[in-house]
């Protein structure tokens, strides 16, 4: 059974990044697009795998859309050096260029120089 809509949009009020993304993948094999579009938005700027899973998505169904990586490029966390690489090839095989620009931006910005792994990761 799929639960009803009211159940996705409360889901929406989750704070747990994690059970966001879950219940994104959850709405995204249901054909809930709209619902896992929403979670994992409310996701991206806890956690990276929310925003390429955002980008995906919404690539998949809008392909000239820039908004999601926009949306992913300014407010994905940037913690996690491996992860912020796969967001960078994944808003680069969408074809967002501009967004990776942004995104290698903030990176760059953020990336501790005293960290030669950090640095090449990011390279």
């Amino acid at each position: 059974m799929i639960p009803p809509e009211a159940f996705w949009d409360a889901a929406a009020t989750c704070d747990r990044p994690g059970d966001l993304v879950t219940l994104g993948d959850a709405a995204n094999a249901r054909g809930l697009y709209r619902s896992a579009a929403q979670l994992y938005k409310n996701a991206t700027s806890d956690d990276p795998n929310a925003a390429i899973r955002l980008i995906q998505l919404l690539h998949r169904l809008h392909p000239g859309d820039p908004r999601p990586g926009r949306y992913a490029a300014a407010h994905a966390p940037l913690d996690n050096p491996h992860a912020v690489t796969m967001l960078l090839l994944v808003l680069r095989e969408a074809g967002t260029r501009d967004q990776a620009q942004v995104l290698s931006t903030r990176a760059a910005a953020h990336a501790p120089l005293d960290n030669p792994h950090t640095m090449a990761e990011f390279l």
